[in-house]
């Protein structure tokens, strides 16, 4: 009986409420959009959280899938194992029942007609097993594809299977080429599997115990820990059994550290887990910004509405229906602001994933930003927190008035905001402040990337890279190798309107390959002697606009059978022989016994061939001639559009060999912008954060002082029927709430800076304390505050003294 009474109770409130909120459509409308906002930001980053977190990788026995890999000391990131190492591992390791590989590799795949490049993998013939997926049609690779010399077999993806095969079943059999050699498709994969990220092409990898070194790849390993096994267990295990092999192959073996983790570190990484984390506090933070400007807006108008609930109390309504009705609006106002959330979460984790998607640089192919049911309870779960936070203190406040009087005073405000109020109005500057202070720092660090120097002086929007990658099978020696890519550099250069090409293995501030460094004349290398070094071609110079500030730069005198020579960056020539001339000293790239000493011909200033999030290395420069590569970047300093270029840059290297396809065909800008893409991600969300706490501040505010001054209409009024002038009343209204303003900017200011040293730790070399970005903030926090309590002063001197008399 008592429950029925309950539910009649509510059901009879939130119609009453329905009908309340409707006769103050403006007021309703501006809690809806400011709870609409808070919770759309909340709930967009528990998406993410969802999708990159909580959600279990989708194989079978997930969590027990580990990593393995050589720790170079990263928390969180392990590299690549040499495949001799994997299958040494293989057959060692007794904490996993199964323990398979894949390998990052262009798959240029030709069927007769067309050659084009995928992303593919070569994998040992376990690995589908292992994540738990078969073939849509055919099959999986199997043991017989993965032994050495077996024909070579490949399985596609469902996307390359429609878009290619025009989804044929006759595609099984079909005779291909991959990367020049003859191969067979024997399977197609489900839609949308791509393992790890966006392969559309799987090949056996055919590993052979003893492979020569430099015929020998580098795989990523992952494993699966026994049944009842732990990671400790077997990451003990794992450094025993590498110690026992280093001391098979100290001279192989002897630096490298092996490491195990979570498998699912592999595709989220604990940065991305603490970015997510720092994402959350900024959504709660807005959300907390919204709930205090609806309590403050609920507040202000329990000021108009005293009369009526003294009333209704005078006509039977209890303390605890005054609660139960106020908490009614407030949660019909939460309902639809919550449907409008969802609406707002699910567009912005479309727009997310179209964003990374289009730059090349998804998530795993599993990792979806959707709306699942768990996060719709979870929204639904704030809903209801949010109702009680933002419902619950005006509530038990009109619950207390004193009602008599309130009837008796005819329902006339007093002075202006309740201390509560007053708190909620400086907590909602504060968190704008700090929110806005994150945006700042997020921007400072897009920013200091963008403007980074690499050490290159041609414009990056007029430079057109494009990357090309060609086989022994065609090119077997080292001499051929390089011969191929000079045609293609003065095919290049003879074209209208180009000003200089190269090719090299490097991009700069983007990629190169790492090595330890011997000089000569120190005993041994330590842990700081890893170097940057790109193999280059004779155009490199001109084409990114590179100068010798000693010495020269690699040209034809460097050949084959010259003197092996090398261009070093100031950096380098500072960190092995400061205050000394580099000029013709010598040093070593690698451990190996018989690598070639290099004569240092020429230095450079400051080159970034990494990405310049890394640390900076030094850099060194080899003529490609004595150091031929298999893979180049093409640079292309064209005078006009270098993107319009891109056609007739594909073009060419089709005509000197028509089996390349080229792929990765960007500007040097475009480039660098796309590696930057989460960055950019991550800088608008943090603004969109910052302004959407700054307009809720402000809506806020702008909302409570207008109900407040509109209470305060016959003290005005009073005020300037005795003479009181403009500024008097302007003193006596907004004092208050200025005080209230500039104790939120200082608090705000004050938890900005631990907020900015966490972001600064990310970025590059900010400062913490940088004035310009906590000025900013002030200024235009201030400025929006003070139009919040200006406007509303301002119309309220508007008010004839007999108009505002005239309201007794």
């Amino acid at each position: 009986m008592m429950i029925h009474s309950l539910s009649n109770m509510l059901w009879l409130e939130l119609r009453n409420g329905l009908r309340q909120l409707t006769r103050r459509t403006a007021h309703s409308a501006l809690i809806v959009a400011v709870l609409a906002t808070g919770l759309g930001a909340t709930l967009f980053v528990l998406v993410v959280i969802d999708a990159l977190v909580l959600r279990p990788m989708p194989f079978p026995d997930a969590e027990r899938l580990v990593q393995i890999g050589e720790d170079f000391g990263r928390p969180g990131f392990l590299g690549q194992v040499d495949t001799q190492d994997f299958l040494d591992l293989r057959e060692s390791l007794t904490q996993v029942d199964a323990i398979e590989s894949y390998s990052a590799g262009t798959i240029n795949l030709s069927d007769g007609d067309r050659v084009e490049r995928y992303d593919g993998q070569f994998v040992t013939a376990g690995l589908f097993q292992l994540v738990g997926t078969g073939a849509q049609i055919g099959r999986v690779l199997g043991e017989a594809d993965d032994r050495p010399g077996a024909p070579l077999r490949a399985v596609i993806s469902d996307r390359l299977w429609r878009q290619r095969f025009s989804a044929s079943p006759d595609v099984l059999g079909q005779s291909i080429r991959i990367n020049l050699q003859p191969a067979q498709i024997v399977g197609v994969m489900p839609p949308r599997f791509a393992f790890p990220f966006t392969s559309d092409v799987w090949v056996a990898a055919r590993y052979s115990d003893g492979q020569p070194a430099e015929t020998r790849r580098e795989a990523e390993v992952i494993a699966r820990l026994k049944p009842g096994g732990s990671l400790d267990e077997a990451a003990m295990e794992l450094q025993s059994v590498w110690q026992r092999l280093q001391q098979q192959s100290p001279e192989s073996r002897r630096d490298l550290k092996m490491g195990l983790h979570p498998a699912e570190h592999r595709f989220v990484n604990p940065h991305t887990r603490s970015i997510v984390t720092i994402l959350l506090v900024a959504a709660l933070s807005v959300l907390l910004v919204a709930c205090a400007n609806v309590a403050n807006l609920q507040l202000a108008l329990l000021s108009q509405r005293s009369r009526e609930l003294a009333l209704r109390n005078a006509l039977g309504a209890g303390r605890t229906r005054l609660l139960v009705a106020l908490l009614s609006e407030t949660l019909v106002l939460t309902l639809v602001a919550t449907a409008l959330a969802l609406m707002i979460a699910h567009w912005a984790g479309v727009y997310a994933m179209r964003t990374f998607v289009e730059a090349g640089d998804g998530p795993a192919y599993w990792i979806e930003f959707a709306m699942t049911p768990r996060v719709a309870a979870f929204g639904i779960g704030i809903a209801a927190i949010t109702t009680i936070a933002a419902g619950l203190m005006p509530g038990l406040r009109a619950s207390g008035f004193e009602l008599q009087r309130a009837i008796v005073d005819n329902g006339r405000a007093g002075g202006g905001a309740s201390r509560i109020a007053r708190v909620l109005i400086v907590a909602q500057v504060a968190f704008s402040c700090v929110l806005l202070i994150g945006a700042g720092m997020a921007w400072r660090q897009l920013d200091a990337r963008s403007r980074f120097d690499i050490g290159l002086d041609t414009p990056r929007e007029s430079l057109l890279t494009a990357r090309a990658g060609i086989f022994p099978e065609q090119y077997p020696t080292g001499a051929e190798q390089v011969e191929f890519f000079e045609r293609v550099a003065e095919r290049l250069r003879a074209e209208p309107g180009v000003l200089a090409a190269t090719a090299a293995d490097t991009l700069p501030g983007l990629m190169s390959s790492h090595d330890e460094v011997l000089v000569e004349g120190r005993a041994e290398t330590t842990s700081d002697d890893l170097v940057a070094h790109a193999r280059i071609d004779d155009g490199f110079a001109q084409t990114y606009g590179l100068r010798a500030l000693s010495g020269r730069l690699p040209d034809a005198r460097d050949t084959a059978d010259s003197l092996p020579v090398a261009v070093v960056d100031q950096r380098f020539a500072d960190r092995y022989w400061p205050g000394q001339d580099p000029l013709q000293r010598r040093f070593k790239l690698g451990t190996e016994s018989d690598a070639p000493w290099l004569t240092v011909v020429g230095v450079v200033r400051n080159l970034t061939l990494d990405d310049v999030d890394d640390d900076p290395r030094p850099s060194v420069l080899l003529p490609m001639r004595q150091s031929p590569v298999r893979f180049a970047t093409l640079a292309v300093h064209v005078a006009g559009s270098a993107s319009a270029f891109a056609p007739r840059l594909a073009e060419i290297v089709r005509e000197v060999d028509a089996d390349t396809p080229v792929y990765w065909v960007r500007t040097l800008d475009a480039a660098l912008a796309a590696d930057r893409v989460g960055d950019r991600f991550l800088t608008r969300l943090f603004g969109v954060f910052g302004a959407v706490g700054l307009l809720l501040a402000g809506a806020g505010l702008f909302g409570v002082l207008a109900q407040v001054v509109q209470a305060r209409t016959r003290e005005i009024g009073v005020r300037r029927a005795i003479g009181a002038t403009g500024r008097q009343v302007v003193t006596a209204v907004a004092g208050d709430s200025a005080r209230l303003l500039l104790i939120g900017l200082v608090l705000g200011v004050g938890l900005g800076v631990p907020w900015a040293m966490l972001l600064a730790q990310t970025s590059l070399g900010l400062d913490p304390f940088d004035p310009l970005i906590f000025g900013s903030v002030v200024a235009l926090v201030g400025l929006a505050g003070a139009v919040s309590v200006l406007v509303p002063t301002r119309r309220a001197l508007g008010i004839a003294p007999s108009e505002a008399l005239r309201s007794e």
